[in-house]
């Protein structure tokens, strides 16, 4: 750690004798030189800490940002009719998207084009309607 090693006599016997330490003597000099040193060490240290946790959160942020772009384009892909005429239950718009949810055990669901919040399910369609 310390390249100076013990302090000299003389400080220690300023020490216990309560006086003043001189703040030239070379030894001191010295010590308060590789304190400093230590202390831009650290700060250094800390930065780069600091720079990696920022890094690291942007790239989570990254990540969620795309799997909504991915989940936002499937659901475009999804889309079977983009201005169905259906009043919305949140705003005050009166036009939806069904989009189809093969992913999940409902057929379809209403989307409104305003507000972009979910309506409701759309029910599959009867077996006769294919036929």
């Amino acid at each position: 750690m310390s390249n100076l090693g013990p302090p000299p006599q003389h400080l220690i016997d300023a020490i216990k004798q309560g006086k003043p330490i001189d703040g030239r003597d070379p030894w001191v000099r010295k010590m308060m030189k590789e304190e400093r040193q230590k202390e831009k060490q650290k700060k250094i240290i800390e930065a780069k800490e600091q720079e990696e946790r920022w890094i690291e959160w942007n790239i989570k942020q990254l990540e969620h940002e795309h799997r909504e772009f991915q989940k936002q384009e499937e659901f475009n892909n999804n889309t079977v009719d983009w201005n169905y005429p259906k009043k919305c239950k949140w705003c005050d718009c009166e036009s939806m998207r069904i989009i189809l949810r093969p992913d999940i055990m409902h057929h379809a669901e209403y989307y409104c084009n305003m507000c972009h919040k979910y309506n409701d399910w759309l029910p599959y369609p009867k077996q006769s309607e294919f036929k």
